[in-house]
Order: structure tokens, then C-alpha cells, then sequence
């Protein structure tokens, strides 16, 4: 941390969400820093650079109280550059919020729903009988819904979003938009055409006290449908951010208002799409710049700290 804040002339923290889990395991933060590094030219002509970050941290109880055993860090660096840099980009997140994201998401539903009606040789729906709408258990049914929606049969899938999804919901993805459940359901169609050999896995659920929002970690694996069989298949890790509105039904239950994916892509590619390279990545590489940053950035706190000393403690 010392390092980091000697390479900035200033840092600014805005909280996006702080989400602990409701069994107090477990906190989120969702968060943008605004960085100025020195050495940069940018900085120079004053434009900061905007870094959205997602931090995970494990908490455990004491008798003093509560505290963090473990911090994750996780930089959506190119989700951060085309989207929360306007001055860097020109202007770029205003067009992809007003008009490429909504006509990628409009291109991809249709195109999604179009050949589903042209290959789906069966001409059978999603069976759509007495659907339980709303989601009781939280935690498990969401987890489920991701994997159905992700992976599942058509059918499956249909019943899924009748199930938890409001009929005015809205999706999010760094490069499309879309609105109702059709085109979601589009966008999924053309996802499972385009890519076989799908599965999702649920890495951590993290339900608020206040139930209206969730925090959702999944990895998503597939392969290309010309991708070679020998090849391992492509691995994504998608930080999910689901707001959750209550049902008119006597039972109860929640349904998904807004399903957002923030795609790790830097973190994936390095940490599981590079063959031999990864292991060799996560097991050597980030432990050795883990111990050089940290020694460098002691060493320039203990500097700093001699610096703030006066004379004649120096000379000692």
C-alpha cells in the first residue's frame, strides 16, 4: 500500500456498494479509485485515471470485535478504461451507455431468438405451467438460476426467467444492454449457439442484510464451437450484481429487477487461460511481486519515517 500511494500524487475512494453477508463471514465492497500517478503523462495534463475495483474480505469474530483475515482485490481494468474514463476514452463510456451497448443488446437478442426459431427442429417452448414466480431461499435459488441461465436447456432456461426475473428487468454487460425478459432470453440463445461444453459454477453468494441486493461471484466455462476438442476450454470469471424487488404473490419472494455481470477478464486470462503459464503465474510470479512490493514499499515508509526525524536523531 505504501508503494502504491508513493506512485500517486493523490487518491480518491468513492464507494459504489458495501455489502457484509448476513452471516458476517463475508463483506464486499464495490468500489472506484481515482488515481494520479506522478511518473505519467496523463497526470501531467491532469486527467486522473478511474479503476473500478471488487474486494472480497473474509472476516472473523474476536473478543475485540470484528476483523479482516483475508483481502482479494480484484481490478476490472478494461471494464474501468471503456467505461468510467471519459476524458482518456473521448467521451467513450457516453456511447456505449447510450447507443452501442443498447444496439449490441438489441442485435444480439434478436439474432439470439431468430435462430433458436430456425433451429429448434422440435418447434417445442419452455414449458411455462404453474411456475412458482418469486425466489424464497435466496442464496441456493440464485445460484441455480445463474447456472440454468448460463448452461441449461432452452426449456430450463425459459421456466428460469419466468421464475425469478420481473417482467421489467434490465440486463448489464460491459458490451451490451438489454430490457425484458425476450431479450434476455435472446442474448442467452445466441450465447449457447455461438459456445458448447457450458458450465457455471458458483463461487460465493454474498446475501445483504436488507435483501435487495445480492453479490454473486461465478465462473463461467465454455469452448468456441470450431475451438479444437484437445484444447482446455475458456475459462471467465464475472463478478454478478443482481437488485431484487418483492412479488405481488401470497407467498412472497424476490424477484431479479437488474442482473448486472462485470467480466474479470485481465484476472482470467492470466490466472486460467494460459496454458502452462498460469500455474507458473499464480504459484511464483504474484508471490514473488507480492514480497518485492512490500519490501520496496517498507523501505519507503522507513525512509519517510527518517525523513519526519529531527537532525539530531539523524546523526545517531
Amino acid at each position: 500500500m505504501q508503494l502504491w500511494a508513493a506512485n500517486n500524487v493523490k487518491i480518491n475512494v468513492t464507494y459504489d456498494r458495501v455489502v457484509p453477508d448476513s452471516a458476517n463471514n463475508v463483506v464486499v465492497v464495490d468500489l472506484l479509485e481515482t488515481v494520479r500517478v506522478w511518473w505519467l503523462p496523463l497526470t501531467w495534463f491532469g486527467i486522473p485515471i478511474n479503476i473500478i475495483l471488487h474486494t472480497v474480505f473474509d472476516v472473523e469474530e474476536t473478543p475485540e470485535g470484528y476483523i479482516y483475515t483475508r483481502q482479494e482485490d480484484h481490478a476490472l481494468m478494461l471494464e474501468s478504461l471503456i467505461h468510467s474514463n471519459p476524458l482518456l476514452t473521448l467521451g467513450l463510456p457516453y456511447l456505449l451507455r447510450n447507443y452501442i451497448c443498447p444496439a449490441s443488446g438489441r442485435l444480439a437478442a434478436a439474432s439470439g431468438n431468430y435462430l433458436h426459431r430456425v433451429f429448434n427442429t422440435s418447434g417445442k417452448q419452455g414449458r411455462q405451467q404453474n411456475a412458482r414466480v418469486g425466489m424464497m431461499d435466496l442464496t441456493s435459488e440464485l445460484s441455480k438460476a445463474m447456472e440454468v441461465i448460463g448452461a441449461g436447456n432452452d426449456a430450463h432456461r425459459v421456466h428460469m426467467m419466468n421464475s425469478v426475473y420481473s417482467d421489467d428487468m434490465t440486463f448489464w454487460h460491459p458490451a451490451l444492454t438489454v430490457a425484458g425478459k425476450q431479450d434476455l432470453l435472446g442474448v442467452a440463445r445466441l450465447w449457447t449457439f455461438l459456445f458448447k461444453d457450458l458450465e457455471v459454477l458458483t463461487r460465493r453468494v454474498v446475501p445483504s442484510y436488507s435483501e435487495d441486493v445480492m453479490l454473486i461471484d461465478l465462473e463461467r466455462r465454455f469452448r468456441p464451437r470450431l475451438y479444437p476438442f484437445f484444447f482446455p476450454p475458456i475459462v471467465l470469471w464475472i463478478h454478478v450484481i443482481v437488485h431484487l424487488v418483492g412479488t405481488q404473490a401470497p407467498h412472497g419472494g424476490k424477484l431479479i429487477s437488474r442482473h448486472e455481470e462485470h467480466i474479470m477478464w485481465e484476472e482470467s486470462l492470466l490466472m486460467r487461460n494460459l496454458g502452462p503459464l498460469s500455474p507458473i503465474f499464480h504459484d511464483y510470479f504474484r508471490p514473488f511481486m507480492g514480497k518485492l512490493f512490500s519490501t520496496l514499499g517498507n523501505l519507503i515508509y522507513h525512509f519517510l519515517v527518517w525523513l519526519d526525524l529531527p537532525k539530531e536523531k539523524k546523526l545517531e
